[in-house]
């Protein structure tokens, strides 16, 4: 569905938030272990939904095949700038914030879109409104 799981992403993340599940305050390495000490750790989860990371590139490199390859990317990425310096588009930010997201919550990304996102829009539909 292209970017607008970017939408659901940033949702459920803020339902962790919120639930007190997730600090967007933490560094990835909390929830993600392979990037502790690395450029990418100086964020904080926040930043990689708000493509302030420090200049991640739009996608991965053609290499990245896998998670486990995507890990290893993140891992030797470098900065071009401190974090929330510089706002670039970046797909691997937003999809760094739903892994660690989902380590937070203890479940799989899609089961808990399906389950903690998805009811949100049917309520809305049912109700025509966000206001009870």
């Amino acid at each position: 569905i292209g970017s607008i799981s970017k939408m659901f992403t940033t949702t459920l993340a803020a339902f962790a938030h919120v639930t007190s599940k997730l600090s967007l305050d933490e560094h990835p390495g909390r929830y993600v272990l392979r990037p502790q000490g690395r450029p990418i750790d100086r964020a904080t989860l926040l930043h990689p939904g708000t493509y302030t990371v420090g200049g991640r590139p739009l996608q991965f490199p053609d290499r990245v095949g896998d998670d486990s390859s995507a890990l290893v990317d993140f891992h030797a990425w470098k900065a071009v700038a401190p974090p929330a310096k510089v706002r670039q588009y970046s797909n691997p930010s937003n999809g760094l914030l739903g892994v660690g997201t989902a380590v937070a919550l203890k479940g799989r990304f899609a089961r808990l879109i399906e389950t903690q996102v998805l009811p949100l829009c049917a309520w809305r539909r049912r109700t025509r409104s966000w206001i009870s």
